[in-house]
C-alpha cells in the first residue's frame, strides 16, 4: 500500500485546518503512524499511556514527545522506551494548551504531526474539543485521532455537495426563510 501524501490531503480541505485521519482502534493508530510519519517529522502524541506507540513514531522520525497524565505511565514509558534528544516523555494535561507549547519551546522544535490518543472511547465532546486546540494552537501538517464514537459517527455521514446535486441547490435558492428561521 502507498503512502497518501499530506499535501494530497489537504487539497480537499479547508486551507486552514490541517487533514486529520481517524481510527478506531490501536492497530489502525499505529498503521497510520507507520503510514504517515517521515523520517524528518518531529511528532507529539497525546496520550501516550506507556509509551508504546510514541516508541514506535519514533522508530521513524527525527523526534517524537509523549504526553500523558499519569505519572505512573509516564515513569514506565521512560524506563522502557526513553531515548534522551530522540524519544522523550512527560507528565501533562492533553487540554493545557499554554503547557503544550512551553513543552514545545523547550523541545526547540515545531511538533509538525500530532498524534492524538485520549481514551479512544471517550465521548465525541472532548475528543473534538481536542483537537480543535491541537489544530488552533499548534497548526499542524498532520493529526491523527484514535476515537471509536468519532469514527462511527463519520461513517454516519455524508457530507453535501452542491456540484452533485445542483437541481436540489437550485430549489432551496428560492426559498423564503422568515426573519426569525434566518
Amino acid at each position: 500500500m502507498g503512502r497518501t501524501s499530506v499535501a494530497s490531503l489537504k487539497q480537499r480541505m479547508n486551507k486552514e485546518q490541517c487533514p486529520v485521519i481517524v481510527t478506531w482502534n490501536v492497530v489502525e493508530y499505529r498503521k497510520a503512524a507507520q503510514k504517515h510519519v517521515e523520517q524528518t517529522d518531529v511528532v507529539l502524541e497525546v496520550g501516550c499511556c506507556g509509551g508504546t506507540t510514541t516508541a514506535i513514531i519514533g522508530k521513524q522520525c527525527e523526534f517524537t514527545l509523549g504526553i500523558d497524565q499519569t505519572q505512573a505511565e509516564i515513569e514506565i514509558a521512560r524506563k522502557r522506551f526513553g531515548r534522551p534528544g530522540h524519544v522523550e516523555f512527560e507528565v501533562m494535561d492533553a487540554f493545557d494548551m499554554a503547557a503544550v507549547l512551553r513543552l514545545q519551546d523547550k523541545v526547540g522544535k515545531k511538533f509538525n504531526k500530532v498524534f492524538i490518543d485520549i481514551n479512544g472511547s471517550r465521548d465525541i465532546g472532548p475528543v473534538c474539543d481536542c483537537l480543535d486546540k491541537y489544530q488552533k494552537v499548534l497548526r499542524p501538517e498532520l493529526i491523527v485521532l484514535k476515537s471509536i464514537k468519532l469514527k462511527n459517527l463519520l461513517y454516519q455521514c455524508v457530507p453535501w455537495d452542491e456540484e452533485e446535486h445542483p437541481e436540489q441547490t437550485d430549489a432551496a435558492d428560492g426559498l423564503k426563510l422568515s426573519d426569525e428561521q434566518e
